[in-house]
Formats: structure tokens, C-alpha cells, sequence
């Protein structure tokens, strides 16, 4: 009996820490500078406002990831509440590293999350 309910806690500890996406901003290339991280156990659907620390140090990199079958995909915006011009996007499901923004990628604001539907497979596959 002690086994099953060890198991069970330790199953429940592990479930607790995957998550369904996670975006990290860094304001150097390669993932350095500072840093900045987001992310979603439940799948949450929204746009996501950068800190003005952040965006006062412009992006230079980020990475974004998602785990397998949540249909999660998400937008970059060069305005606070999504607003402004579209600088980028990905499909459902997709990696999207970038280790050196250009220009324009830089002056990320905002990014929106859309389409998650969080499914059975909760590995952390990032």
C-alpha cells in the first residue's frame, strides 16, 4: 500500500511540473543578457506583455517551445496588448528558436498564445 500511494504522489509531482508551452526572452544574442520567461502548465490562450525592463533592452534572442499535441501557436507583436504590427509566428506544435533577432525582431512587445488544447501527453519535450 505504502508503493502505491509513493507512486501516486510521485506521479502527481511530476505531472505538476510539465508544462504545455514556455517562451524565454533574452536581450543578447545567443541566449544571453537578460532573461525573461513565460510559460503555461493549463495552455492559457492570451497575449502576454514583455516587462519594460525587457523592452527597453530590446530583444536579442528567444526560444519558444511547446509540448507535443497541445496545437499551442503564437504571434509577435512590436505593441503592449498585442497591437502594432505582426513581426512573426509560428504554427501549432512547432519549436522556434531564434538565437539572433533581426532588426525589426527586436523591438517584440507583446506575443499571443492561441490554439492550445491541452491534450494527454504532458511531457516536457522542449
Amino acid at each position: 500500500m505504502k508503493f502505491f500511494t509513493c507512486l501516486l504522489l510521485l506521479i502527481g509531482v511530476m505531472v505538476s511540473q510539465a508544462y504545455c508551452w514556455g517562451f524565454d526572452f533574452y536581450s543578447k544574442a545567443n541566449y544571453k543578457g537578460k532573461h525573461q520567461t513565460f510559460y503555461s502548465n493549463q495552455g492559457k490562450n492570451d497575449c502576454f506583455n514583455l516587462s519594460k525592463q525587457m523592452t527597453d533592452a530590446k530583444v536579442g534572442s528567444f526560444k519558444w517551445c511547446t509540448a507535443r499535441f497541445s496545437d499551442c501557436s503564437v504571434t509577435l507583436h512590436d505593441g503592449l496588448g498585442c497591437t502594432g504590427k505582426k513581426l512573426g509566428a509560428t504554427g501549432a506544435n512547432a519549436k522556434w528558436n531564434k538565437p539572433k533577432t533581426s532588426a525589426a525582431g527586436s523591438k517584440v512587445k507583446s506575443f499571443r498564445v492561441q490554439g492550445c488544447k491541452w491534450k494527454i501527453d504532458q511531457s516536457k519535450d522542449c
